[in-house]
């Protein structure tokens, strides 16, 4: 037998005159690539519904906890300020600041001792307290709707919650809706902390 070895390709016998191929390295066949690109699609589209979710989820846990941070920081600043604050609601927005002080001219007079209560038993300024949120475009704001249980309607565009110094949590249940998916909020009615959260994120 006798062996012939190319400068290119695998080498080569010819025995009893007929050419064979010796054993050898060689690349994927197209049967193998198939199978290997087929795998990575199941796995991807396996992939695909949990991502979708972790990402819906995350969308509306965020404006969620934004507003109960807001309702949060409206109770306590009332209270320290002894004025009312106020947190505005829209469709795209959600703003808190000192009633009668709009959103964008709190911002402006934070540092202006003449727009700043004095607490009188400290003498020290505090300034006012503004933040305002863009909600995510896909998110929606919902509340219970009245004439129907265990339903829910969009919350009424230019709501707005007055928080007075001493009075209960003007907000009670509201609820954050994405497609399907949706978290729901119960504030106490005394400190304004969520005393119970439900969600559905399918």
């Amino acid at each position: 037998m006798n062996r012939v070895h190319p400068r290119n390709g695998p080498a080569v016998a010819f025995r009893g005159g007929k050419r064979c191929r010796l054993p050898g390295k060689s690349g994927f066949t197209l049967l193998e690539m198939c199978i290997v690109l087929l795998i990575i699609a199941m796995l991807f589209g396996l992939a695909t519904p949990a991502l979708q979710s972790a990402m819906t989820e995350q969308k509306v846990r965020a404006d969620s906890h934004q507003l109960a941070l807001m309702v949060k920081t409206a109770m306590i600043q009332s209270g320290e300020q002894h004025r009312a604050y106020d947190i505005d609601l829209t469709a795209t927005t959600m703003a808190l600041h000192p009633a009668g002080v709009a959103a964008a001219d709190a911002d402006d007079s934070s540092d202006d001792s003449t727009d700043a209560d004095t607490d009188a038993s400290t003498q020290t300024v505090q300034p006012n307290v503004s933040v305002t949120s863009n909600l995510d475009p896909s998110n929606k704001l919902l509340v219970p709707d009245p004439t129907k249980a265990d339903a829910w309607i969009p919350m009424p565009d230019g709501t707005e919650w007055v928080f007075q110094p001493g009075d209960l949590c003007p907000a009670t249940v509201v609820r954050f809706g994405h497609g399907d998916a949706w978290i729901q909020l119960t504030f106490d009615a005394l400190t304004g902390n969520v005393s119970n959260e439900t969600y559905s994120l399918p």
